[in-house]
């Protein structure tokens, strides 16, 4: 059965006619040059009459919008005056609609101040929950901080690839966090900076090796970067439906691989989609090494080789169910196109500061499988699951675009930054 719109809403719609109403007048007047019909004053009286009967405090909310309004601009600092001010008389409930009308409202141009405005469509938006309402943690002052828009995640992972040979696969537990803000003077952009990191560690009773073969394999992955979310609330002229991500990860590990090697690497890592509706998104995403490779000491990248990134290209589909599930797929090549990626990723929202996320990332070589040369060892793939922790509550969203300021990109992890072992041979 459809939801019925709250009494909160109606009311938002009758404000947002009575300002029609008394806007066609207005604009002309600050426009400076006054219409020919001479029904200003019956456009003032029929306001009045809309707006009769409304509660005095939700009047008084609409008289601050006004006079926000005067120079036909909302801007943050004023968005935020009124939702302070609107928190002494209203629920939570009716303070995350009025942030979704207070979304709605954008900055006329001057061609567009000389005509009559468009009554503001009470549409849903990124930063709704499953409620149907605002996630406390959308717009207002105290979410602007990186601390703001932050998750915490563990995981228990299971990976493998090249650098392994035809040695053990490697099984252990990750922690991490991520986190997202505004960018300083590109905020009205929408483009936010992210931070990140992961410590995991691999194989508790260590590996066939002969310098470290007891030593728990350590691995560090930092993930900083820029993105802007796709914008689906507002009017029409304001939605964007393209969404983009580009950072750079770092990959510091210790007994690493069959020889228990210590190394660096980096790769960025970047992707856009393009929102079809507020459930369905398409779009590319690739990692590509930069910094050069190192060097190996045992297994298949042995004998004067190198251990480089794996680059990878896929294109990806992503829904979002109407109960809050995000799901991911994704396929495309690595490296050689003849080396075919496939890989799905989800998000589970299952409490308003908590959710379940699992996915898996595989590599089919384009070599022949079987023991020669130990070619099976050539494939590469990475299994991971896990609880993530949002301490400000903003686990869930209804869109595909997401909450405006939690971090686009995830951290990286053993199937987003694969490792190669002897390119040059392989």
């Amino acid at each position: 059965m459809k939801k019925s719109e709250s009494r909160f809403k109606r009311i938002l719609r009758t404000l947002g006619c009575a300002a029609v109403v008394v806007g066609s007048t207005t604009n002309y007047a600050r426009a400076g040059s006054a219409p020919k019909s001479t029904d200003a004053p019956a456009k003032v009286s029929l306001a009045n009459e809309i707006i009769t009967g409304i509660p005095d405090h939700l009047a008084q909310i609409d008289s601050l919008i006004d006079d926000a309004m005067q120079d036909n601009v909302l801007d943050a600092s004023e968005r935020r005056l009124i939702l302070k001010q609107a928190t002494r008389t209203l629920s939570k409930l009716e303070l995350e609609e009025l942030d979704v009308h207070l979304a709605g409202l954008r900055t006329p141009s001057a061609e567009e101040s000389q005509q009559t405005p468009q009554p503001i469509p009470m549409n849903g938006g990124n930063g709704v929950t499953l409620e149907g309402s605002i996630s406390p943690c959308c717009e207002e002052p105290s979410c602007d901080g990186l601390r703001d828009n932050l998750y915490i995640f563990s995981a228990v992972d299971a990976w493998k690839g090249p650098i392994d040979d035809d040695g053990n696969n490697n099984f252990g537990f990750r922690v991490g966090f991520n986190m997202g803000a505004p960018l300083p003077r590109l905020e009205d952009r929408q483009i936010g900076f992210q931070f990140g990191l992961s410590y995991a560690g691999y194989d508790f009773h260590g590996r066939e090796s002969v310098s470290e073969a007891s030593s728990i394999e350590d691995q560090l992955f930092i993930t900083t970067g820029l993105f802007s979310r796709s914008n689906l609330c507002g009017t029409e002229c304001e939605v964007r439906r393209i969404g983009w991500g580009l950072v750079l990860d770092s990959m510091f590990t210790d007994n690493a691989g069959e020889g228990a090697d210590e190394w660096s690497f980096f790769q960025l890592r970047g992707q856009i989609g393009y929102a079809l509706d507020h459930r369905n998104e398409v779009g590319l995403q690739a990692s590509v090494g930069i910094g050069g490779s190192e060097e190996a000491s045992d297994g298949i990248a042995a004998s004067d080789s190198r251990v480089d990134v794996q680059n990878q290209y896929s294109a990806f589909y992503h829904v979002k169910f109407p109960w809050g599930t995000d799901a991911r797929v994704y396929t495309g090549f690595a490296e050689d196109a003849s080396d075919w990626i496939i890989g799905a990723n989800t998000n589970v929202p299952i409490a308003e500061n908590m959710a379940l996320f699992a996915g898996f990332n595989y590599i089919m070589p384009s070599t022949s499988g079987g023991s020669d040369d130990d070619r099976f060892a050539e494939e590469t793939w990475n299994v991971s699951a896990g609880l993530s922790f949002y301490p400000r509550g903003n686990a869930k969203s209804r869109t595909v675009s997401g909450q405006t300021w939690m971090p686009l990109m995830p951290v990286a992890d053993n199937g987003s930054f694969a490792l190669e072992a002897n390119p040059s041979e392989l």
